[in-house]
């Protein structure tokens, strides 16, 4: 019976391990072929501007600190830039992109890497608290599979290294408290790199401060579970806790520049993101939702109609099932963790009226942690039914990723497609859909028939030859006299705009969703003549 079930399990994982090769290929080649969202080109003024300040600081000379992005971190391309520096005229060589596009594609790829990496550790705390081998991997599918984020993970740089790492902090600092309830001790190590991936999550975005807010309640928990005063625990980790902080502190002023020249400038660095300049309006149920102008139920808008119905369904169980998962102390700690830190970091941010835009972008961190309720929460309502529908669901999203690609970052659950799409929310806000509409334009133009383009250059000149298509202009130059004709690239914000004067659609880009009464459009290619 044993050596059965042995051979059971061996031929499972190693179905697991082909599959996570398989698609691990199939993601870094797929992330390659997406096309350039709205935030590249911002990300990599980022990053010279931090190389200038840096070049600066070590020479000694004046620095220029007016830079109105110069609080954006640049951690995850410490990762990318090496990256993008050695194989990005491989891919421009493979790809046939001009070699600017390239470098910014190339990264394409490490941003899936972040993605697949805490994908692991997701696995890692739902087998913590369901110790179910089986329902853990098919959570884990369900997880890779989502087309939310997997779309996401194929070229979103700033919210998907982010959430990756918030995921894996997550897990380390429940597991540092679960060595402490088991063996009452706190080890140096495990101290060192918390310190350090959570001045890593603060450099990619200083938005990274709120999971002190998480670390605090993981302690809290720990305290209330083992009858542990807050005295007995300063007097036997005193010095820890110093070194903790100041480790965190040193981290992170290291891993931002601009923090070297003065590092009191976290503090203005934290009000200035917690007031974003940027006031932008994002479609919410027909209604312009503007971001310095938040409405109190914008968050909960956008989980209830992104979050897969499943995991909806298994966070309405809670009550009915928090006493069967809470009867595992070490529950306590991870699942105790997962599901007051959502609440808690929301309820702060809507207080506060924290700029919001662009969907649940700024909060993408926290749908692993979603996920995680909604899982947990079916599994011990009923094993058998759980699993069933997981792998329903599985199938599904394996069939949506191939119908939507590249646009599963605009996916709606079913309970959105009940409702006009298209008047009611945001859709096609990244630019993807330049690198689709660029084809189109190559495929209409005949040789010697000049054409200049206008609106969305930054997102399709990357694939288009510069020899023949070397005229850009802004969408604004709509409202001028300039000489026709010339392309109009109609994308992202600017498809809620009218069709310009003596403009004409030549090609639509569209995104299907399965069971959705019709295509949605992500981008329109127009003549004016």
């Amino acid at each position: 019976m044993n050596l059965n079930f042995f051979k059971k399990k061996s031929y499972f994982d190693l179905s697991l391990i082909i599959f996570l090769f398989l698609y691990f290929l199939i993601g870094i080649y797929l992330s390659l072929n997406t096309g350039i969202s709205h935030d590249e080109f911002h990300e990599q003024k980022n990053w010279e501007f931090n190389m200038l300040l840096i070049d600066s600081l070590w020479k000694n000379q004046e620095i220029e600190t007016t830079y109105i992005d110069k609080f954006y971190g640049i951690g995850f391309q410490y990762i990318s830039q090496p990256f993008q520096y050695f194989f990005s005229e491989t891919v421009s060589n493979y790809f046939g992109f001009d070699e600017y596009g390239s470098k910014l594609i190339t990264k394409h790829s490490i941003v899936f890497i972040f993605f697949f990496i805490s994908s692991l550790f997701f696995f890692k705390i739902l087998v913590k608290i369901t110790n179910n081998n089986q329902y853990s991997i098919l959570g884990l599918i369900l997880y890779l599979t989502y087309p939310y984020l997997l779309g996401h993970s194929f070229f979103n740089s700033k919210d998907i290294p982010f959430l990756s790492l918030w995921l894996i902090c997550t897990f380390l600092s429940c597991y540092i408290f679960e060595l402490l309830k088991k063996e009452n001790i706190l080890k140096y190590s495990n101290l060192l790199i918390l310190s350090f991936l959570t001045a890593y999550l603060f450099s990619i975005r200083i938005t990274g401060i709120l999971i002190l807010i998480q670390y605090f309640i993981t302690f809290v928990i720990f305290l209330n579970t083992e009858n542990y005063s807050i005295k007995k625990f300063i007097n036997n980790f005193f010095l820890k806790i110093i070194i903790f902080v100041l480790l965190l502190f040193v981290f992170v002023v290291f891993l931002y520049p601009v923090f070297w020249i003065n590092p009191l400038n976290i503090i203005e660095a934290i009000k200035f993101m917690g007031n974003f300049y940027h006031d932008v309006c994002t479609l919410t149920l027909g209604k312009c939702v503007k971001a310095q102008d938040i409405d109190s139920i914008y968050i909960f808008i956008w989980l209830f109609f992104k979050i897969p119905l499943v995991i909806i369904i298994g966070i309405f169980l809670i009550p009915f099932t928090e006493k069967k998962i809470f009867k595992n102390s070490i529950n306590n700690i991870y699942f105790g963790t997962i599901l007051l830190s959502p609440i808690i970091i929301l309820t702060i941010l809507i207080l506060n009226k924290v700029p919001l835009y662009d969907e649940i972008r700024q909060v993408m961190f926290l749908v692993p942690l979603i996920f995680l309720l909604g899982l947990i929460s079916f599994f011990f309502f009923s094993k058998k039914i759980s699993k069933n529908v997981i792998l329903v669901f599985i199938f599904f999203f394996i069939y949506e990723n191939f119908n939507m690609y590249p646009y599963q970052y605009t996916w709606f659950n079913m309970s959105a497609r009940t409702l006009d799409l298209s008047k009611n929310f945001e859709l096609e806000y990244q630019g993807i859909s330049g690198k689709e509409l660029s084809k189109k334009i190559q495929n209409l133009n005949t040789p010697g028939k000049k054409h200049c383009v206008v609106g969305g250059s930054g997102f399709i000149k990357p694939y288009l030859n510069q020899e023949i298509y070397n005229c850009y202009y802004p969408f604004s130059v709509l409202e001028t006299n300039i000489e026709r004709p010339f392309w109009v690239i109609q994308h992202v914000r600017n498809l809620k705009k009218s069709i310009p004067f003596k403009c004409k659609i030549l090609a639509q880009e569209k995104i299907s969703l399965t069971f959705y009464k019709g295509d949605l459009v992500a981008g329109n290619l127009l003549e004016c003549y």
